[in-house]
């Protein structure tokens, strides 16, 4: 990686113009300076009236200065049109430092022009590559102001006219400029140049028009006439532009990503980048801001394509030098590829992905509805891939009219992108209108990507794709187990799993995502393995959250989609990323297991009491400790390989290799930190209660931490961490290494030979130590400079390559053959230097499964910690859950005494807490009245949320609560509908309680609030009847059932009594 310096890549764009002579290049480096003082203080002045005069009076002195060079050859400027400007080559270096991009500090920014300016030879001046000014910062502090002659003249007039008692000419009025720095004034050349982008005239790259049913809107079509009269940088730009029309470019040119005509609006309009002179749209930002902005276009939902440069000038000159000797036209540009692709979903690199703490999901979706004797049973496969942990999620359902699975898939997962099949129209998918509208509607408005029925496949191509692609072939990656057990009952799962496959390659990823990723099954049920007796071997281990529970209950975000106010919120003190993503895990998918549910609830009652500050401990290792789960992920990606912005043939200006070297040493440090966290409980360990707790605490126990300390000490002893981390590059620790000892001695006696021959040269001249001396001068090291008073004593060998004044410049044969060899030394040094790297990388990479275990293990004890200080930080009593063993054909049992809302848990408040009991001695059905705001609706959630909050280990805000274990939470609340589907409010409530009433069981509890509202009274009291007899009597299990309907609570008003049904019991609010 790396070049020549920023500035020496514009050859392509200036053509091979002739060498100037001495005279002109010391002239215009004058002219240079002087613009580049005008250029700081634009970089600095405030943006208004006055500064912008001052600045553009300054200009115009500086180009009317006879010191400015004369026009450079036409042959010169052949490529200059792709971004408009300043057409020399120093008025161009000039144009650069003019604005200063708002976000950067000014100051780096003229050192980094300064120190490419010292990188460019003098004699490659004239073929650097344009690279655009960028926009001045709106903060005046360092305001600069040049001398003003205009300023001082008006001053001067003043004193005159105060002077003469003579009264000021008014000022005449400033001309109207509508629009004159936004994107309406490029409109008019825009519809005479570029006719073929208008709406009439638009085709993508098969030349179909937007009202074709096969038209692509990625593709462009742009005429050839319009391509042959284009520079080659022109040309280049608008071919990768019509192969990614729906996307933003970052065109790299140099140290900057430029951004040209449509895209230049998106970089003005989002990341307040300002337009560069001249009449085509255009502007950009230097390479050390990608992240940031690159970022930022992601987030806003654009699709975004980096071109990268492949190539050198240097390389390219030697490029065409093979193609002149086979007689073949030379090429005009450096090589660029498209490198990455961002989006929501595909964001991996470390600085654009932890900001969100969140997975950002991609799901794939297939469906096959299958048409029965009961109606339609639509088979869904799924298949959701988060790339910044390298996990993938796959399942398959059969799911009902509702599409009620995969609204509970959606709600989990809350998907930032789509893969759907593509129909016989490229705007209709190829699913059925329910799952479409379930999907639209369910998720948040992501990015869909409509693939052809070939992206996903049978299963069976599906698996041969991925053996042709050879994803698994490595010796040490294995073929997931998961895949293995869905051949022949998955199918539809791994057509969705395809689909996943075809879009990752599309954005370059599939290669570094697919080999290293953990495959885990989706959080998906099926009736027909669901169990109703309490069987530690039962294959369900999970109570059944639906997307109406979720929703209803708030259990992971509020009705307006924030956190406040939600289960989430209450519960969430987690450290770390991972930790947090594992509580998300938890809340959506309790547990069914008692024993499980027992080692969760004596690691928190430990935390509480003798752990407690140990606990403390292990949080500030936490905290600082980088994202382990995704820092993982990368690592083990760049080991992979693939063809992303990092790989060895991209030209970048930054030190790629001390970037990944950074991330190298962040990895271990963050093992270590975990280390540390584990030494926290070394004086409490033994008075531990919980197991659980001593596994995840404890080094090497099985089930729990892996041995780590020992794995990490060769990593320590291999070289110091800090001083690679400052150096960029790792020294071995002495004795670590022979083959590098041995380089260096060899290296060592390079620069011994080196001294030898200058001291014999300094006897020869008759010369003392600091009068003769080896000199760099560019790329050549150790030129003997002589001062001109030994000139008459140089002996005949010596060699002219240079002077300055008072001096020359020589080499010898003897000292050229010392210097190749001191060269090779340096170069096997170096060498020997990458290959300990990647040795130690390969070394850290064979351990992987140990670091996710250790990862795993940290982010379960996060979640413990969490939930002991949930616990803590309660102004009201807390308590730990009992469960009551159930037996097929007995009463389950829900018995809370002064519950509250957790809600109502922290800031006091005057929280009024009921008593709860449902089951035992009592009825299983509760009908539940009261007036509006009397707490009916509070009473259903917090009864399931306590339900939930148990089933995760969690404590309950109640003095006291024993209950049955829960194999579904179904919620029915609140009138509300969905007009972008189609469904009235009657229509959503029905559709719900029909899905309550087909999966609950007799260990399940059901809240219905306010049903059978959505219609006439009389309707709904019948319906709502109903329900209730078939909840009482068929199914079987505890139920909440608040009503306003009079009918019903006159009816049921013996309920619970000794007259009356032993069913039900009527209870007011």
């Amino acid at each position: 990686n790396g070049g020549s310096g920023g500035t020496g890549m514009r050859a392509e764009f200036l053509g091979s113009g002739s060498r100037t002579d001495q005279s002109t290049r010391s002239t215009a480096g004058m002219a240079s300076k002087q613009q580049r003082t005008i250029a700081s203080f634009f970089s600095r002045a405030p943006r208004d009236a006055c500064a912008k005069e001052a600045v553009q009076e300054a200009v115009q002195e500086a180009e009317e200065s006879p010191t400015t060079p004369s026009p450079a050859p036409k042959h010169v400027l052949e490529d200059a049109e792709l971004a408009t400007g300043p057409r020399s080559g120093r008025k161009r270096k000039a144009a650069r430092r003019a604005v200063i991009e708002s976000d950067s500090d000014g100051e780096d920014e003229e050192e980094e022009y300064k120190a490419s300016s010292e990188e460019t030879n003098d004699d490659d001046e004239e073929e650097d590559e344009y690279v655009p000014a960028r926009r001045p910062p709106s903060s005046t502090k360092g305001c600069r102001t040049p001398t003003n002659h205009r300023n001082d003249k008006v001053e001067r007039n003043k004193k005159s006219r105060r002077e003469s008692n003579t009264p000021a000419p008014p000022s005449p009025p400033a001309p109207p400029t509508p629009d004159a720095d936004g994107p309406g004034r490029f409109a008019r050349r825009d519809e005479s140049r570029l006719d073929f982008l208008q709406p009439d005239k638009l085709r993508d790259a098969n030349r179909r028009r937007p009202d074709d049913p096969a038209y692509d809107p990625s593709t462009l079509y742009v005429p050839q006439s319009f391509l042959k009269s284009l520079t080659g940088g022109q040309e280049q730009w608008w071919k990768f532009k019509a192969e990614n029309f729906d996307a933003v470019l970052l065109f790299k040119m140099g140290k900057f990503y430029e951004m040209f005509e449509m895209d230049a609006h998106v970089g003005a309009e989002h990341l307040g980048l300002q337009y560069m002179r001249g009449e085509q749209p255009h502007c950009g930002f230097p390479e050390k801001n990608y992240h940031t902005h690159a970022e930022r276009l992601a987030r806003k939902g654009f699709r975004v394509v980096v071109i990268e440069q492949t190539e050198t000038p240097e390389m390219l000159a030697e490029r065409n030098k093979i193609l002149g000797q086979q007689g073949k036209k030379k090429a005009r540009v450096v090589n660029r590829e498209k490198v990455a692709v961002l989006t929501k979903g595909t964001l991996v690199d470390s600085t654009m992905v932890e900001s969100v703490t969140d997975a950002s999901y991609i799901l794939s979706v297939v469906e096959d509805v299958q048409i029965t004797e009961q109606g339609e049973t639509p088979q869904i496969g799924l298949c959701a891939v988060d790339v910044a942990t390298a996990t993938v999620l796959m399942g398959q359902v059969s799911d009902d009219t509702a599409r009620s699975k995969l609204q509970s898939v959606l709600s989990i997962l809350r998907p930032v992108e789509l893969i759907v099949p593509r129909g016989e129209d490229m705007r209709v998918e190829g699913l059925s209108p329910a799952t479409w509208k379930t999907l639209r509607n369910g998720s948040r408005k992501p990015i869909v990507n409509r693939l052809g029925a070939e992206a996903f496949g049978a299963s069976e191509r599906v698996l041969e794709k991925i053996e042709t692609l050879g994803y698994f072939s490595k010796d040490d990656v294995h073929f997931p187990v998961l895949l293995n057990s869905m051949k022949g009952n998955g199918d539809h799962a791994i057509s969705a799993l395809g689909g996943c496959i075809s879009y990752l390659a599309s954005v370059l990823l599939d290669q570094q995502i697919i080999p290293n990723a953990r495959f885990c099954a989706l959080p998906v049920w099926e009736e027909e393995t669901q169990h109703t007796a309490e069987d530690k071997d039962a294959p369900v281990q999970h109570c059944v959250l639906d997307a109406a529970a979720l929703g209803n209950l708030e259990v992971l975000e509020n009705s307006d989609g924030g956190l406040k106010g939600s289960l989430l919120e209450q519960l969430d003190h987690c450290a770390s990323g991972p930790g947090r993503r594992l509580l998300r895990e938890w809340l959506v998918r309790p547990l069914l297991t008692r024993k499980a549910i027992i080692d969760r609830q004596e690691a928190v009652q430990d935390l509480q009491g003798l752990g407690n500050d140990a606990a403390c401990t292990a949080r500030k290792e936490m905290s600082a400790a980088p994202d382990m789960e995704r820092t993982l992920a990368r690592l083990a990606a760049a080991r992979t390989g693939g063809k992303g912005r990092d790989s060895a043939h991209v030209v970048l200006y930054e030190d790629v290799a001390k970037r990944k070297l950074v991330a190298f040493i962040i990895a271990l440090q963050g093992i270590q930190s975990l280390i540390r966290v584990s030494q926290a409980f070394d004086d409490v360990r033994a008075g531990l209660k919980s197991e659980r707790l001593r596994k995840l605490v404890t080094q090497g126990s099985a089930g729990g931490l892996p041995e780590l300390s020992s794995k990490l000490a060769y990593f320590r002893e291999a070289f110091d961490w800090e001083d690679a981390k400052e150096e960029g590059r790792i020294i071995p620790t002495q004795g670590t290494n022979e083959e590098y000892e041995r380089v260096v001695l060899e290296l060592q006696g390079a620069d011994v030979g080196l001294e030898e021959f200058m001291r014999e040269q300094r006897r020869i001249l008759g010369a003392g130590k600091h009068e003769v001396m080896y000199v760099t001068v560019n790329k050549d090291t150790h030129r003997i400079e002589v001062p001109d008073k030994f000139s008459k004593k140089v002996p005949r060998e010596y060699q002219k390559v240079g002077q300055k004044k008072g001096y020359c410049r020589y080499t010898t044969t003897t000292l050229d053959a010392l210097v190749k060899a001191r060269k090779e030394k340096e170069e096997k040094k170096e060498q020997v230097l990458s290959g300990i790297l990647q040795s130690l990388l390969s070394d850290f990479a064979s351990e992987m499964d140990t670091w996710m275990l250790a990862t795993s293990a940290a982010a379960e004890l996060d979640v413990l910690i969490s939930l002991s200080l949930a616990a803590s930080y309660a102004d009201a009593p807390v308590c730990v859950p009992k469960f009551i063993p159930y037996a097929a054909g007995s009463k389950p049992v829900f018995n809370a005494e002064q519950l509250r809302h957790p809600c109502g848990l922290v800031g006091g408040g005057a929280f009024v807490p009921n008593d709860v009991c449902l089951g035992g001695s009592q009825p299983l059905f509760m009908l539940l009245t009261g007036p509006n705001m009397g707490g009916k609706s509070t009473l259903l959630r917090q009864t399931c949320l306590a339900v939930l909050m148990a089933q995760i280990g969690a404590c309950v805000p109640a003095s006291s609560l024993s209950m049955t274990l829960t194999d579904g939470i179904y919620v029915r609340m609140g009138a509300r509908d969905n007009i972008m589907a189609g469904q009235s409010t009657f229509a959503v409530e029905l559709a719900e309680t029909a899905s309550l009433l087909r999966r609950s069981t007799a260990r399940s509890i059901v809240a219905l609030d306010e049903l059978g509202r959505g219609t006439a009274t009389t309707d709904g009291a019948a319906i709502a009847s109903a329900v209730m007899d078939h909840l009482a009597k068929e199914k079987q299990c505890r139920v909440l059932f608040s009503t306003h309907f009079h009918s019903l609570a006159t009816s049921h008003e013996h309920c619970g009594s000794k007259d009356g049904d032993e069913w039900g019991m009527l209870r007011h609010m």
